[in-house]
C-alpha cells in the first residue's frame, strides 16, 4: 500500500512540477507567440489595404479632380483669394445677415490679416486660408438667433466660435416698438478660401 501511495505521491509531484514549468516557461512563450501572430495579421491587413489604395489611386485622383472642379464645392468657400477681398466678402455676409434679422451690428472687424501679395501667399498653410472677423451685435434674443441661423445656413460656409451672449438693460429702446430689454452677442465668424 505504501508503494501505491509513493507512486501516487510521485505522480502528483510530477504533475505539480510539470504544471509549474508550464505556467513559468510554457505559457508566456505561447502568449508571446500568439501576440506575434496577431501583430503579423494586423500588418498583413494594413499591407493589403495599402496595396488596394495604391491600386485605386487613379480612380481616387479622377474623383478628386471631379469634386475639386464642381460648382457645389466652390460655393462652400469664399471666392476671393487675396486677404483683403476675402475679409471684405465675409464682412458683407455678416452685415447682410444682421440687417436681414434686424439686429444692430455694432462691430465687424478683421481678427487676423492675411498675406496680400501672391509671393507671400505662396507659403500659405491651411490655417492661412481661414478668414476670421470679430462681430459684436445687439438686439432681441430672437433676432440674434435668426442672424446666427442665417449664418449657419449661408453659402459660403461661415463657422461661429467664441459666442458670448449677455443681457443688456438699456435706458431707451433701440426702436420705438422694441422693448427696453436687449441682448449683446459677440462671436468670431470664420470662412475659408480655396
Amino acid at each position: 500500500m505504501s508503494n501505491t501511495y509513493s507512486k501516487l505521491a510521485a505522480s502528483g509531484i510530477l504533475l505539480f512540477v510539470l504544471a509549474t514549468l508550464w505556467f513559468i516557461a510554457g505559457e508566456p512563450y505561447l502568449d508571446l507567440w500568439q501576440d506575434r501572430i496577431a501583430k503579423a495579421e494586423r500588418l498583413q491587413r494594413k499591407q493589403n489595404s495599402l496595396r488596394q489604395l495604391i491600386h485605386d489611386r487613379d480612380s481616387y485622383e479622377q474623383q478628386y479632380r471631379a469634386i475639386n472642379g464642381s460648382n457645389r464645392l466652390q460655393a462652400l468657400f469664399l471666392d476671393d483669394n487675396s486677404g483683403a477681398l476675402a475679409d471684405a466678402r465675409l464682412q458683407g455676409i455678416v452685415k447682410q445677415a444682421a440687417s436681414d434679422s434686424g439686429v444692430n451690428l455694432m462691430q465687424a472687424v478683421i481678427a487676423k490679416t492675411r498675406p496680400v501679395s501672391k509671393k507671400e501667399a505662396a507659403g500659405e498653410t491651411e490655417a492661412d486660408k481661414a478668414v476670421t472677423i470679430k462681430v459684436l451685435v445687439q438686439g432681441s434674443i430672437e433676432s440674434i438667433y435668426t442672424m446666427l441661423q442665417a449664418l449657419d445656413n449661408s453659402r459660403p460656409v461661415v463657422l461661429i466660435s467664441n459666442l458670448q451672449v449677455t443681457h443688456q438693460k438699456s435706458r431707451r429702446p433701440i426702436s420705438p416698438l422694441a422693448s427696453a430689454t436687449s441682448y449683446r452677442a459677440s462671436y468670431d465668424a470664420t470662412a475659408f478660401t480655396l
